[in-house]
């Protein structure tokens, strides 16, 4: 896996990392939309398992969770308590 996913030139190379993109959910869970906290907290653990694994041949990997953003769209699903608190 290290080949075709890192690739050789990274392994040893001290200024190498991965982001990973993911959301809330997969840190707190979420009433709706289960397959969508699956698929975000399987990125939390694929993010865990490469830092573990490549973190000896100096690879860093990090997970950025973003959370709700306050659009129109959102205000619209959101309920009465996440309206006043401006999740």
């Amino acid at each position: 896996m290290k080949e075709q996913f890192i690739g050789p030139k990274n392994i040893g190379n001290r200024h190498s990392a991965i982001m990973n993109i993911s959301s809330t959910p997969a840190l707190e869970g979420n009433i709706e939309g289960s397959s969508y906290t699956i698929a975000k907290s399987a990125i939390l653990g694929l993010t865990k398992r490469i830092a573990k694994e490549y973190g000896e041949n100096y690879i860093r990997c990090y997970i950025l969770a973003l959370g709700n953003i306050s659009t129109i769209v959102t205000f619209d699903t959101m309920n009465d308590y996440e309206r006043q608190k401006g999740f």
